[in-house]
């Protein structure tokens, strides 16, 4: 028995010696396909929340359309509900929000003018401000188009 022992400690030894390096092979396959499936799970959980803003702009959209018009509320509930845009995407998506934003200020205001809950200054025709208003329908009603063209780049899957 001893000297069966004495006969295998060679090829403990050896084994010993391969031990280490295959270990470090393992682990290094492990690593990599761990931050592999990071990497996945982070493209992923961007892209549902660059998709939730998208479907908040599209939501607004929707709203405006529907009623004809905006208000405050409105507005500021798209604001709030896109709030995260600014760290979610570059320039291009806040700098549009913004644009919807204070677009939609002067709709309401043009609203309330025609409809009578503002005063029109002597300088203002309500013909005029009906005509602006129509613009600001069709404005937003081509929105739906050009807002998907913008968000199209950050959520196409090849791209993130």
């Amino acid at each position: 028995m001893i000297e069966l022992i004495k006969e295998s400690k060679p090829v403990i030894e050896i084994l010993s010696a391969l031990l280490a390096p295959f270990l470090a092979v393992w682990a290094l396959y492990f690593t990599r396909r761990q931050h592999k499936l990071d990497s996945q799970k982070f493209k992923l959980d961007l892209y549902d929340r660059r998709f939730k803003v998208f479907e908040e702009i599209k939501k607004f959209l929707s709203g405006i359309i529907r009623d004809g018009k905006t208000d405050h509320k409105q507005l500021l509930n798209m604001l709030h509900q896109t709030n995260e845009a600014i760290f979610l995407f570059d320039d291009e998506i806040s700098n549009y929000i913004k644009e919807l934003y204070e677009k939609g200020l002067d709709f309401v205001l043009i609203d309330k003018k025609v409809n009578g809950e503002a005063p029109i200054p002597d300088y203002e025709d309500r013909n005029v401000l009906i005509e602006k208003s129509s613009e600001y329908l069709k404005f937003y009603g081509n929105q739906f188009d050009i807002s998907r063209d913008k968000f199209l780049k950050y959520l196409k899957f090849e791209k993130l």
